[in-house]
């Protein structure tokens, strides 16, 4: 089940990232910031998956429960029973994708706070000095970047220090601008994310692109400044080729790259084509779709075919322990199905028929009203022995917080 649910968590992701792309573009159409586009996906890629059991969905409430029990009767009237893995194979399989998702976090996460002890070393030698008006730490072979947590701070490297008095300002300006957006706490808020998740590759890509809007958002705040254009591409194209990260991780320095280079000097030619509307509608509207789309996709961990929890007594001996206290009488061939809560208290029980005196033409079951994914498990057994007589038990067992009503 943990492999079904990392499946649909990455399903997820993937519709996120597509709505993100289209509502990247329809925003950077408009001249608007498109970081908290790359912002929010991470977060619903989180969300979505942990909180799908609360989302509604249409047409889940009395008939679904009543497709559920109406299958697992025509299972019973076959020679097959539907059910689920218990045995050691998926049992390991689970145990090793929990203990590969825990030692892969673990592991991300010390890499970070070894990189960060390491970047807090690095500070400690590094010289202050004023550039600018504006009081900055000067490291050889390292930035331009932004550092910090509580305190941001500027690092330039030694050669912008060597740069024309325009340049350098520009690149001051440029940092200034990220230090003000407090860009590194959103990367490291982001980030967190991707560590709770670090198998989904879309969550990965998504901070990659969130990265790269970051950056496109301050060019346009420094352009949008005042700052010539085509100096500014310069300084970019300059930068771009000398900066480096002096050895220190890059989840630690969060230095600025030249990878996205090429589009941040196309981001500063505004697009003026026309028939600009219709493209921003289609694309918010796809945006919008594919985000209800995620939102709307079946959750495995909400089906109703899911496995029992290991904590719950086995279903077989629980229902004929309840059919003992109770006395009920059960005809030859006919079937009752049992209603539990998660903690395995009886909510209800109701008798179908036996062979020859089906559902159709009687009277119909009055089932209880549940919505489908308030059902943790649907077990049938087949062919049980109670009493001298052969029966059927279907033992529904609901999810906690459950609202069970009687009819």
């Amino acid at each position: 089940m943990i492999a079904s649910w990392m499946l649909y968590a990455a399903l997820v992701g993937v519709l996120v990232t597509l709505a993100a792309l289209a509502a990247e573009r329809a925003l950077t159409a408009l001249g608007r910031p498109v970081r908290w586009v790359w912002a929010l996906a991470p977060a619903l890629c989180l969300l979505i998956p942990c909180l799908s059991h609360y989302i509604p969905r249409g047409g889940l409430e009395l008939t679904a429960i009543e497709r559920v029990v109406v299958s697992a009767r025509a299972a019973l009237a076959s020679a097959e029973v539907p059910g689920y893995d218990t045995g050691p194979p998926g049992a390991l399989l689970e145990r090793a994708l929990l203990v590969g998702w825990g030692l892969l976090s673990f592991g991300i996460a010390q890499l970070l706070l070894f990189s960060s002890a390491v970047l807090q070393g690095r500070r400690k030698e590094w010289r202050r000095q004023t550039v600018e008006g504006v009081e900055i730490l000067v490291a050889p072979g390292f930035g331009p970047a932004v550092v910090g947590w509580r305190r941001l701070e500027i690092v330039l490297p030694e050669w912008a220090l060597e740069l024309a008095e325009d340049a350098r300002g520009l690149v001051v300006r440029h940092e200034r601008e990220h230090v003000a957006a407090r860009d590194p706490r959103l990367l490291i808020h982001a980030f967190c994310v991707v560590l709770a998740m670090p198998w989904n590759p879309a969550l990965w890509y998504q901070f990659r692109r969130l990265r790269r809007a970051i950056e496109l958002d301050c060019d346009a705040r420094v352009v949008g400044g005042g700052a010539d254009v085509a100096r500014y591409g310069e300084v970019l194209i300059a930068a771009g080729g000398l900066c480096r990260n002096g050895g220190l991780p890059a989840l630690a320095s969060f230095a600025e790259r030249s990878t996205d280079l090429e589009a941040r000097i196309r981001a500063l030619v505004p697009n003026r084509t026309g028939q600009r509307a219709p493209k921003v509608a289609a694309a918010m509207s796809i945006a919008a779709a594919l985000t209800v789309a995620a939102c709307l996709l079946p959750d495995p961990l909400s089906q109703p075919s899911a496995a029992l929890a290991d904590n719950l007594p086995d279903a077989t001996s629980w229902a004929l322990g309840q059919l003992s206290k109770s006395r009920q009488s059960v005809m030859d061939n006919g079937t009752i199905a049992f209603f539990r809560s998660a903690s395995g208290k009886l909510l209800a029980t109701r008798l179908l028929p036996g062979k020859g005196r089906g559902m159709p033409g009687g009277p119909p079951v009055d089932w209880p009203e549940l919505a489908e994914t308030e059902i943790a498990a649907v077990e049938v057994v087949k062919g049980q022995e109670f009493e001298g007589r052969n029966i059927g038990i279907i033992v529904v067992t609901l999810k906690p917080g459950a609202t069970f009503k009687r009819p």
